[in-house]
């Protein structure tokens, strides 16, 4: 699902919602071994529940305006074109 996001000090843009919830919540992978292992996982993690979150929002069980407070952000977004 395409959105647009205004983000508090930047200029607004479309992206996946999808993508915006996974960007939001991962991580980069740094060094190797287990640090990086943890943040495979995180990165699993937020790949899963952003797909969560967008099936939620498409099936109207919660509203797009709900997105940026579940990710702790001050974001506002809306559908894109």
């Amino acid at each position: 699902m395409l959105i647009k996001i205004y983000p508090e000090f930047h200029e607004s843009r479309e992206e996946d919602l999808q993508s915006y919830i996974e960007d939001k919540l991962s991580t980069s992978l740094y060094g190797s071994g287990q640090l990086e292992t943890v943040f495979d996982r995180i990165d699993n993690n937020s790949r899963c529940l952003a797909s969560l979150l967008e099936t939620l929002v498409s099936k109207k069980i919660i509203s797009l305006k709900n997105i940026p407070k579940f990710l702790n952000t001050s974001d506002y977004i809306e559908k894109g074109e």
